[in-house]
């Protein structure tokens, strides 16, 4: 787990652009192709970005110090929580236990650093299959949260999902 360089904002772009490609297929669609630049650009300027994989990105994620009040809301309890969110990993390593072996134990690692007592995140409510991976995982529903997509103009609706460390 390392931040990228801005050079890789190419690649970066490709896994998002990937992933939403394999997430319109099963029906789960929020995030536009190609994934936009200036939001990756932001998540990168604010800190925020962080990617595995060696020579090449072959997964990504947002992980902010708080939950975004907008699915989350304004509760003190945020602040403890590091929030790991637009989670994405490449087709080679779909199905082969990276994202839940190695993804999961970094944010994880990286919580503990940072003082925080968990892990937020959130997805679809409809996708049965993430839900249950997270669950699997040890992650427990908190609930379910709507609001205004940032790239569609709709309302989504999440499961919010949360570990303790």
């Amino acid at each position: 787990m390392h931040k990228p360089e801005i050079v890789d904002i190419e690649f970066i772009q490709r896994l998002y652009d990937e992933a939403t490609a394999y997430a319109n297929t099963v029906g789960f669609i929020d995030w536009p192709t190609p994934f936009p630049l200036e939001t990756l650009e932001a998540i990168i300027a604010n800190d925020e970005l962080y990617v595995w994989g060696d020579k090449v990105p072959i997964a990504a994620a947002k992980i902010s110090l708080n939950a975004p009040e907008m699915i989350w809301g304004e509760v003190k309890e945020n602040n403890a929580f590091l929030y790991l969110g637009k989670l994405v990993g490449s087709r080679a390593i779909r199905n082969t236990g990276y994202i839940e072996d190695i993804v999961m134990n970094d944010a994880k690692q990286f919580a503990a650093l940072q003082d925080k007592s968990g892990i937020r995140l959130d997805c679809l409510a409809d996708n049965k299959k993430l839900c249950t991976l997270y669950s699997r995982l040890g992650y427990e529903s908190q609930g379910f949260a709507t609001f205004w997509s940032t790239f569609q103009a709709k309302q989504l609706v999440v499961n919010k999902f949360q570990i303790e460390l």
